[in-house]
C-alpha cells in the first residue's frame, strides 16, 4: 500500500510540473498576440517570441493529454458531467464575469459569458475540452474495440479540419472543430497511464526525442517557418495535419519525462496546481502590464528584452497571487469547488 501512494504520489509531481512547464509556454507565446492590443509594436517582441514555433504543435495538445491520464472515465454519466462541468466550465464563466466586472465594459458585456458560455478568448480551451470529455466518454463507454475507436478518431479529426477550413463561421459555437480534432488526445492519455512504467525509460524518451525533431521540421519546412498548431486558431492543414499529431504525441513525452526528471521543482509545481486562473487571467495582464511599461519599449534591444521579461514575470506573479487567492476556503467555490 505504502508502494502505490509513493507512486501516486510522485505521479502527481511530474503531472504538476508538467503543467506548470506548459503554463509558462502558453504566457510566453500570448505576449507576442497581445502586443497589438496594448498598441506595442516592437519586433523585439516578435523575434523573441519565435522560440514558440518549437512547441506550438504541442503545448495545447499536451493538456489533452493529461487530461486522458488524470480522469477517471469510468464513473457513472451524471457525476462526470457535473464533475467536469464544476472543474471547467464554471471557473471559466466566473473569470468572464469578474474579469468585465472589473473592465466594466457595461451590462450587455457583463453577462456575455453565460448564453456564450466561453467562446471568446482564451477560454475556448475550457468550452473544447468539456466538449472532448463528454466524446470520450461515450466512445470509451460503447466502443471496445481499438480498430474501431481509431477509425472515429480519423472521422472526428477529419471532420473537425474540414469545418475549420471550410465553414470557420462554426468557431463560434462552443469551438467543435477544436474539440472534434483533440479528443484523440484524450485516448493517447489513457494509453500512456496504461504503459506509465514504460514512459520515462531511456527508450521511450530517445525515440520521443528523435521523432519530435523530425516531425517538428518536418512541419517547419512544410508551413514555410509559420506557426502551427491548434489553439484559438487552427493553423494546421491537410499537408501538416499528420506531422502535427506526430509531434503532439512526442513533444508532449518529451515534456513529461522533463518534468519526471525536475519534478521536485515547488516553483513549477505550484504553477501547475494554479494552472486554469492563470491561462484565464493572463492575457487581461499581458496587456495591463504592456501599457504600463510601453514607454520602454523601441529604445534598443536590451531594454525591450528586458522590459518584455518583466512584464512576462509580472504577469505570472500576478494571476498566480490571484489564483492563490480565489482557491482559499472562502472563495474557492468560485472556481467550482464546491
Amino acid at each position: 500500500m505504502q508502494v502505490i501512494k509513493e507512486i501516486n504520489k510522485e505521479r502527481l509531481d511530474w503531472v504538476d510540473v508538467s503543467k506548470g512547464i506548459l503554463i509558462l509556454m502558453v504566457v510566453f507565446g500570448h505576449m507576442d498576440n497581445y502586443a497589438e492590443m496594448a498598441n506595442i509594436n516592437d519586433p523585439i517582441i516578435e523575434r523573441l517570441c519565435l522560440i514558440e514555433r518549437t512547441w506550438t504543435p504541442y503545448f495545447m495538445c499536451a493538456f489533452f493529454i493529461i487530461t486522458g491520464f488524470c480522469s477517471n472515465f469510468s464513473k457513472p454519466f451524471k457525476e462526470f458531467i457535473v464533475g467536469k462541468f464544476k472543474a471547467l466550465i464554471i471557473p471559466g464563466v466566473t473569470i468572464s464575469i469578474l474579469v468585465n466586472i472589473f473592465e466594466w465594459r457595461g451590462i450587455f458585456n457583463l453577462i456575455r459569458p453565460i448564453p456564450g458560455t466561453l467562446i471568446h478568448g482564451p477560454a475556448w480551451f475550457l468550452s473544447a475540452l468539456f466538449l472532448s470529455c463528454i466524446i470520450y466518454y461515450i466512445i470509451v463507454k460503447y466502443i471496445n474495440n481499438m480498430r474501431a475507436r481509431i477509425l472515429i478518431y480519423v472521422a472526428l479529426v477529419s471532420t473537425g479540419l474540414a469545418l475549420n477550413m471550410y465553414l470557420p463561421q462554426i468557431i463560434e459555437f462552443w469551438y467543435i472543430p477544436h474539440a472534434f480534432m483533440l479528443t484523440p488526445f484524450l485516448e493517447i492519455g489513457k494509453i500512456l497511464k496504461s504503459r506509465s512504467h514504460e514512459l520515462f525509460t531511456i527508450r521511450t524518451i530517445s525515440i520521443s526525442l528523435l521523432v519530435y525533431i523530425l516531425s517538428l521540421l518536418a512541419i517547419l519546412l512544410l508551413s514555410n517557418y509559420d506557426k502551427i498548431g491548434i489553439f484559438r486558431r487552427i493553423t494546421i492543414n491537410w499537408i501538416t495535419l499528420i506531422p502535427s499529431y506526430i509531434c503532439a504525441i512526442s513533444g508532449s513525452i518529451m515534456i513529461f519525462a522533463l518534468a519526471h526528471a525536475i519534478k521536485r521543482s515547488m516553483i513549477l509545481k505550484f504553477l501547475g496546481k494554479h494552472t486554469l486562473v492563470i491561462y484565464l487571467l493572463n492575457t487581461h495582464f499581458i496587456v495591463f502590464y504592456y501599457r504600463m511599461l510601453s514607454n520602454y519599449f523601441n529604445v534598443n534591444v536590451m531594454q525591450s528584452v528586458l522590459t518584455f521579461f518583466i512584464a512576462y514575470i509580472a504577469t505570472m506573479l500576478t494571476c498566480s497571487a490571484i489564483s492563490y487567492l480565489l482557491n482559499s476556503k472562502y472563495t474557492s467555490f468560485l472556481l467550482g469547488k464546491f
